[in-house]
């Protein structure tokens, strides 16, 4: 069970050939760039930075202050 405080949601990272998908515990209120930053994502793809990257929730475009809600995927 997540404590009130902390909501479970999904962080991707998809290209034709590379495909990550990671599930994280975070604070509610984590925005959409917080959690891509706390899965480690970049770590493991260092050459997301240089490039132009979008976020989106399920596909839907959003700005990377956009709060998460418990089950969204980034």
């Amino acid at each position: 069970m997540v404590p009130d405080d902390r909501i479970r949601v999904a962080v991707a990272y998809a290209l034709p050939d590379v495909q990550t998908v990671l599930q994280l515990e975070v604070a509610a209120g984590t925005t959409a760039l917080e959690a891509i930053r706390a899965s480690g994502l970049i770590e493991r793809h260092p050459g997301i930075e240089s490039r132009s990257i979008e976020l989106a929730i399920f596909g839907r475009k959003v700005p990377p202050a956009t709060p998460l809600k418990a089950g969204d995927r980034v």
